[in-house]
């Protein structure tokens, strides 16, 4: 991530934004407590938003070549377009939704980069390929395991819960008999809730039943969409507030913002019984090790300060970060009178939808990257109509 913001440094420059203003930003949003602690947790949502953000300074360099005579046959452009293909797979391979993200920020991008729109299309279509490959043929061959059908199935699951709460007449006898089957009735109304599905994904994941049940359980789910699609949809924007909505819903419903953890859970949240940790002979390095325990002290109060309720929109929750980006480029585009640099906003428009379309839970870091882009972006919004030249 660092070497990330150093690259944004210089792209930036090329399109005449003081390196200066955009150092500075990077300073801000790797000391911030939310993000910085974000990109030294070792979860896979780390790198996948190290591949999102890399995208934005990609496109920079590669909009600021754009300016130069025959920039078509630039090698540079083939190379670049190259990287955006291997950054665009990284989106979709670690994380499940990633193709909802690269499918929006495709669109953008493809309709504001005219020139090597073939190109273009060639390294996503590319990216989308290996992916496919990978997930469905490579994994089952080394044996990677797929998702149990109860966790990729969540958001469904909850869909059906919130049907079931506030229209139990529309549920056919056949229906009530499938979920009985999974769980209680009175247990999936009592877990419906569109801010969070993990109350329905707990119960269905403590219940043995429902795995050989996900496929009734999809059917009813269809059928559901089919009878009640404004309750699904409504759900599903309620759900999806951690991308829109600048501010939390009601904590009653559990509303409130997800953080990363500061330490370790000894049960590894829930891991730690299962086997493959259990009997792993490196269990024990799994823990925090900080180089100096008074910094650490002092990091981790400052880190607790900034859960503070008040400052949860602007630290905490990406989509003021994500409107301000849209009006940085807009405005930044404007001035320049160049439309291909609104590509810069494309990703954070395709993290907003794809999250607002498909998301279990009120989690920062499912918005972790519009965050960082955000704070990278502040600089376009006081730089001047003519661009710096960049020395030699």
């Amino acid at each position: 991530m660092s070497a990330s913001f150093g690259y944004t440094v210089v792209a930036f420059r090329r399109i005449g934004i003081p390196g200066r203003w955009t150092a500075v930003a990077a300073v801000i949003a790797a000391a911030l407590p939310p993000t910085g602690t974000f990109f030294i947790f070792i979860w896979k949502d780390v790198p996948f938003v190290i591949c999102l953000y890399l995208v934005v300074p990609t496109v920079a360099h590669l909009v600021s070549l754009r300016e130069h005579p025959g920039w078509r046959r630039d090698r540079r452009v083939g190379r670049l377009i190259a990287a955006l293909g291997l950054e665009l797979l990284g989106v979709m391979l670690f994380r499940l939704n990633g193709f909802l993200v690269v499918g929006v920020a495709a669109v953008v991008l493809l309709i504001v980069l005219p020139g090597i729109r073939l190109r273009l299309t060639a390294a996503i279509v590319a990216a989308a390929c290996v992916t496919f490959l990978l997930t469905f043929f490579v994994y089952p061959a080394v044996g990677i395991q797929k998702t149990p059908a109860w966790e990729a199935y969540s958001i469904q699951y909850a869909d059906v819960a919130v049907g079931y709460a506030q229209r139990p007449a529309s549920f056919t006898t056949a229906d009530l008999q499938i979920m009985a089957q999974a769980a209680p009735l009175a247990t999936w109304k009592a877990t419906a809730n569109c801010y969070d599905s993990d109350w329905t994904t707990r119960i269905l994941d403590s219940s043995a039943r429902s795995q050989p049940l996900s496929g009734q359980l999809n059917a009813l789910w269809v059928r559901v969409l089919k009878r009640s699609p404004d309750l699904v949809v409504g759900a599903r924007i309620c759900r999806g507030s951690i991308a829109w909505s600048v501010f939390a819903g009601p904590p009653r419903v559990a509303a409130n913002t997800t953080t990363d953890p500061t330490s370790i859970d000894p049960s590894l949240w829930g891991l730690a019984y299962r086997p493959a940790l259990r009997d792993s002979p490196y269990r024990n390095a799994m823990r925090t090790q900080p180089l100096s325990a008074t910094l650490n002290k002092a990091a981790l109060f400052l880190r607790s300060l900034s859960n503070t309720p008040q400052l949860d929109w602007l630290l905490w929750r990406a989509p003021f970060w994500c409107y301000l980006s849209y009006l940085a480029v807009w405005l930044f585009a404007r001035r320049r009178q160049n439309w291909g640099l609104l590509a810069l906003g494309a990703v954070v428009a395709g993290q907003q939808l794809g999250v607002l379309v498909d998301v279990p839970d009120q989690l920062f870091r499912y918005m972790a990257g519009p965050i960082v882009i955000g704070i990278m972006l502040v600089p376009l919004l006081f730089t001047g109509r003519r661009p710096a030249q960049p020395s030699a």
